[in-house]
């Protein structure tokens, strides 16, 4: 009886042998450079062994230095173009590095709306963290101007990242015909002394 013949006598035996789906089989060629084996022995409810035959019949090899669990893989997917990379790598436990490389070999691209959404979401949630900081004394870390204008310059801030040409002394924003426009932050920016206008 030669190995693999054993191996797959073993199997059997244990009744772990079971029949890999297109699903499974998508999955998990798609996980298996980031998941640990033995992860993904628990989720295929097979054994070690079987997993790394599979990676062998398949030519599928190990990332060197970025592991993700598949819970945090999940969350990745889930989250992903909805808030930034730090923040998805602290749920998933890992580091931001790992997220990205992960994103680029799954192919997530955000387009050009998902990375204005997620700018303007994190430079309102850093002012807010340095405003607190401002509040009970403590020293900011952020070169953004903090305090009395924060919303004017907040509003100013969005609607630069979002394309549009801003004008401090005249407090106004001009817009095109081409570009995309923004009504929650155009709102904002009215709200805070702002004009819109049609670039000229």
């Amino acid at each position: 009886m030669n190995v693999m013949e054993h191996t797959f006598r073993q199997d059997t035996m244990a009744g772990i042998r079971k029949q890999w789906t297109d699903g499974m089989l998508e999955h998990f060629i798609a996980v298996y450079p980031f998941i640990s084996n033995p992860e993904l022995a628990r989720w295929g409810e097979v054994s070690e062994r079987t997993i790394l035959r599979k990676a062998k019949d398949l030519g599928l090899t190990k990332d060197k230095y970025f592991r993700i669990s598949l819970e945090g893989y999940t969350y990745l997917l889930e989250m992903h173009g909805k808030c930034p990379f730090g923040q998805i790598a602290q749920k998933a436990k890992t580091s931001r590095r790992t997220i990205i490389r992960i994103s680029k070999y799954l192919n997530l691209n955000l387009d050009e709306k998902q990375k204005k959404k997620l700018i303007s979401n994190g430079i309102v949630k850093m002012l807010r963290s340095e405003n607190r900081k401002l509040i009970f004394g403590l020293e900011t870390t952020s070169n953004r101007p903090i305090g009395r204008d924060r919303s004017r310059h907040e509003a100013a801030q969005l609607l630069k990242e979002c394309g549009y040409v801003v004008i401090k002394g005249s407090m106004t924003a001009y817009y095109n015909d081409e570009m995309d426009r923004y009504s929650d932050v155009e709102q904002l920016a009215v709200a805070n002394g702002f004009r819109l206008e049609l670039w000229p």
